[in-house]
């Protein structure tokens, strides 16, 4: 299954034409990871400036305290909200985690939000790596942890 990344507007149409024609729901596709969401972009933020040239861990790191200035966890349904909404109204685990992918793509590095279900609902965190995937990082919400791959190796 091919990755796509798509903006706001064309996200809109294409999930609209989706619903029309197949009989979908708009979530569908988004909550079964056929659509990867891409809703910020590095016009929405000018303070997380200072976590450039850091690594991977430190980056990390860095993106956390910079969204804990305005964490608000407030549940709500998953649909792409504006920068400005999740800062003043906050958001669940869905938003955050897009937030981060975001934010860690536009610095440079790799990104991907990662859905899991469990009997009664769901969570969603972000995995960030970077091109020699020496070390990969998770971030879940309001907490960020890495693993070094070279500490498995015999």
């Amino acid at each position: 299954m091919a990755e796509v990344t798509l903006n706001v507007w064309t996200l809109v149409l294409l999930l609209g034409a989706y619903t029309f024609l197949a009989g979908g729901t708009i979530l569908n596709l988004v909550q079964t990871g056929q659509i990867e969401v891409s809703i910020f972009n590095n016009n929405d933020w000018d303070n997380y400036t200072g976590c450039q040239d850091k690594d991977l861990r430190g980056t990390t790191s860095c993106l956390v305290d910079y969204v804990d200035t305005f964490y608000n966890f407030t549940p709500t349904e998953d649909i792409p909200q504006s920068f400005e909404s999740l800062k003043e109204n906050g958001g669940d685990c869905y938003d955050y985690s897009i937030l981060y992918k975001d934010m860690a793509t536009s610095l440079g590095y790799n990104a991907k939000t990662v859905l899991f279900y469990g009997e009664d609902m769901g969570h969603q965190i972000t995995l960030v790596w970077d091109d020699n995937i020496d070390t990969y990082c998770l971030i879940d919400q309001q907490v960020s942890a890495c693993v070094d791959l070279g500490d498995y190796e015999e």
